[in-house]
């Protein structure tokens, strides 16, 4: 009965993260659609602040994906250890 219960836990705990992931790859194509509509910003300081160029944030966007496929990658070769294990690695 107690396996059972750890078990569940175990792929509830599993299916939350797969979730959050799939939340942060929605958000990421949100910056991707808003990075096309942006215009090349005036590079002027307001109150101290200066905003980032379209390469710079194109290439934040590129990071993410990286970051984000790295992550996938390696929960994906866990799964089958994070779920009979509990998450205990």
């Amino acid at each position: 009965m107690q396996s059972q219960t750890v078990n569940r836990y175990a792929k509830e705990k599993y299916q939350q993260i797969v979730t959050g992931m799939e939340e942060v790859r929605i958000a990421i194509e949100e910056a991707e659609r808003l990075h096309r509509k942006m215009r090349e910003p005036v590079h002027e300081k307001f109150g101290g602040w200066q905003t980032p160029d379209k390469e710079e944030i194109k290439d934040g966007i590129e990071k993410a994906k990286r970051d984000l496929e790295t992550f996938r990658e390696e929960l994906k070769k866990q799964e089958v250890e994070l779920l009979s294990r509990d998450w205990r690695i």
